[in-house]
């Protein structure tokens, strides 16, 4: 045993373990006193600085005026796919194979309407790869997103039905009545051009003791309607007085109309037609037949056999109608599209269209705590998340002062202390049902969290009191780099840590 002035001690302990992994630290041993006052006896603690042992959990990554220690996870990137730790040398995004999900193909679609109603056309089916998306670095769904067929192949096209009965002639005389005959095609017509199937035909009525009959026989000439020596023209047809009276011309003029060789079409792909208008083909309507009808004489360049016109006013293949145009960019069939406009969708180019899928079906409601939001400024949909905080680590300069019954004791001088600050979120209080025996620690449902961090170490500081003979020096704990967050709060009766109940 140890005595002065009267004070009676025990042996000192062992000294303790260094208080840091991090830094130079304290550690510290204790003797009690058997005989004698504590404040007149000494200190019943001796610290002594000690080197740390294992630094190998010191390392931390500022991001953002946050701090993180090692293996924490900072943040996620791309929707989730992405997930950022704190490593040694600094903050590294790694892909999470978790999150990868490989897409699968849904079900075809019923075929279309054939593109040709004779001699063979083409129709087309359709999937999506959406059952479901491929998601982060997931596989692609393996083979086509549309089938071709062809169909109509036996059915002629151009054929046509017997010849109508002529119309009647008028009774009297009357100069420059025809009979008209008409016939259709036997089929329905859609993307087949017939030039030269008449489907009207005319013929001048005779009618006798009439005034000026005239026999008609067609000039030679044909005249272009365009001056370019092609596509249809007028000519004349010369007629020879046949019997009349003495008033009757010798002879008459009538115009008809007539045909010219095909023009030259200047884009590629593309053929004259006397139909143009009627049987023009677009890649808009592929699977939407267009008929003709007897009045279809408008001429002009067409797309040929085959080809079909798209927005940019080309002729192209049917497999080329099915390429996508979004946002100026054309797309091939099955290629992925991300959504401009609304980024919780994934689009697929599908036989010439862009069909969206939605990524991900946002919860409906959140557990108390949480909010409904997106969880970084990249993600795609919305997720039930923790309510934001603004816990974190400050740091400033103060006179620390601590009263002792009337005596009052302040660290000499301001000193720079780091300490936790910042709001947790929404805390509750709810009653549970209690079966058994009153517990008064059980009979709520409590989350409430407070900003706090992990104790490091404790500094030693000197102290100046009111009361001379009051102690000189203090302990101050010293709080752990990027420790400070939300964590669940003391019960202020029994000082225990009250874990989140949730039901």
């Amino acid at each position: 045993m140890f005595v002065l002035k009267g004070c009676e001690w025990n042996e000192w302990t062992d000294w303790g373990e260094c208080d840091s992994n991090c830094e130079t630290g304290v550690k510290r041993r204790y003797r009690t006193l058997n005989i004698g006052e504590l404040k007149f006896c000494g200190n019943d603690m001796e610290t002594e600085s000690c080197e740390p042992k294992d630094t190998t959990e010191c390392h931390v990554c500022e991001v953002d005026g946050v701090s993180y220690a090692l293996g924490d996870l900072i943040n996620t990137q791309n929707g989730g796919c992405v997930k950022c730790y704190c490593y040694s040398d600094g903050p590294q995004c790694v892909n999470d194979p978790n999150t990868n999900v490989d897409g699968n193909w849904n079900e075809w679609t019923s075929w279309s309407i054939c593109t040709t109603s004779c001699e063979g056309g083409m129709k087309t089916r359709t999937r999506q790869c959406n059952n479901p998306l491929p998601m982060c670095n997931g596989s692609p769904c393996q083979g086509q997103n549309q089938e071709y067929e062809q169909c109509n192949i036996d059915v002629l096209c151009c054929t046509t039905n017997d010849w109508s009965d002529w119309t009647e002639c008028p009774t009297s005389c009357s100069n420059g009545e025809n009979q008209v005959r008409t016939r259709q095609f036997v089929g329905q017509f859609n993307s087949t051009t017939c030039p030269g199937v008449e489907l009207v035909d005319t013929r001048e009525c005779t009618v006798t003791n009439c005034e000026c009959i005239y026999n008609y026989v067609p000039a030679d000439q044909c005249y272009s309607n365009n001056g370019e020596d092609c596509g249809s023209g007028v000519r004349e047809l010369l007629g020879t007085l046949q019997s009349g009276s003495d008033d009757c011309a010798d002879q008459d003029t009538i115009y008809e109309q007539c045909h010219l060789p095909s023009c030259e079409c200047e884009k590629e792909n593309e053929m004259w037609s006397v139909y143009s208008t009627c049987v023009e083909k677009y890649c808009a309507n592929i699977t939407s037949p267009v008929e003709m009808s007897a009045d279809c004489d408008h001429e002009g360049c067409i797309c040929g056999e085959g080809f079909f016109r798209n927005e940019l006013h080309e002729c192209v293949t049917f497999e080329e109608c099915a390429k996508c145009r979004y946002n100026d960019v054309d797309y091939m069939p099955g290629d992925f599209i991300i959504n401009s406009e609304e980024r919780c969708e994934i689009c697929e180019c599908i036989n010439g269209e862009v069909k969206c899928t939605r990524q991900c079906d946002e919860p409906t409601e959140c557990l108390p705590g949480e909010v409904l939001d997106y969880e970084t400024d990249d993600a795609c949909c919305r997720s039930c998340i923790p309510e934001q905080t603004t816990c974190k680590m400050v740091t400033e300069r103060k006179v620390l002062e601590y009263g002792i019954g009337s005596s009052l004791c302040r660290t000499n001088g301001s000193i720079e202390i780091s300490y936790c600050s910042g709001g947790c979120g929404t805390s509750f209080m709810a009653p549970l049902l209690v079966l058994d025996a009153i517990d008064t620690s059980m009979s709520f449902n409590k989350q409430c969290k407070c900003c706090s961090g992990t104790t490091e170490r404790f500094q030693i500081l000197d102290i100046v009191c009111v009361d001379p003979v009051g102690p000189t020096k203090a302990y101050i704990p010293v709080i752990k780099a990027g420790s400070c967050k939300c964590d669940a709060c003391l019960s202020t009766e029994s000082g225990e840590v009250q874990e989140k109940l949730r039901k």
